[in-house]
């Protein structure tokens, strides 16, 4: 879509307030603007990074994958497509690989 082809945001990341971030700037509707996709990605890693942190200091445990996806889709993407599409993810890589 246009978010990720003109700013280089492949995950829909808002400009966070608060966190550091490798975004350059934000678009008019408070989405960041990256300088390539990398930096989206570096910068989608903090979210996760604080997500974690957050999910620990709440139930007082590391989360697993499913998880922080499942506590993630409340608060970052609430689409159920969007976590759909994450755990069937997950579950082919650990298929693969595991």
């Amino acid at each position: 879509g246009w978010l990720d082809k003109k700013h280089n945001n492949l995950c829909g990341m808002r400009f966070p307030n608060v966190r550091k971030t490798y975004a350059i700037g934000k678009t008019n509707s408070n989405y960041s603007i990256y300088k390539n996709w990398f930096d989206c990605m570096l910068d989608f890693k903090l979210y996760i990074l604080k997500m974690e942190k957050h999910y620990i200091k709440k139930f007082n445990k590391v989360p697993n994958d499913i998880d922080l996806i499942e506590y993630m889709s409340t608060n970052f993407n609430h689409f159920e497509t969007w976590k759909i599409n994450l755990l069937n993810i997950i579950y082919t890589v650990k298929r693969k690989y595991n």
